[in-house]
């Protein structure tokens, strides 16, 4: 299984957050993974998951506070509908990466 995507959303504007992790969790093949860190409890979040994707993905804590929120977002039924719903044009910036 290959490793998951760490995207650090703490730097990007929160209205551009959510459509962001939408578009990466959009692309995730069945099995795979991404983590979202974050600096708050990202409980919308969640609630907008299990909306948008029902059924689609199961979530888990890696860190829960107080200052750095991490979860794993993983892949476990195929998009409803086969198809690809949300895209974001904005740059990811992912662990290791020098720009993150």
């Amino acid at each position: 299984m290959p490793q998951a995507k760490e995207i650090d959303v703490r730097p990007i504007p929160k209205p551009q957050r959510h459509p962001l992790i939408f578009s990466e969790l959009d692309k995730l093949e069945v099995g795979e993974s991404v983590i979202i860190k974050n600096d708050h409890n990202p409980i919308p979040l969640r609630s907008q998951v299990e909306e948008f994707f029902a059924g689609e993905f199961e979530w888990e804590y890696l860190e829960e506070g107080p200052e750095i929120f991490r979860l794993s977002f993983s892949r476990i039924a195929p998009p409803q509908g086969g198809r690809k719903r949300f895209e974001s044009t904005l740059p990811v910036a992912t662990a290791g990466d020098p720009t993150a």
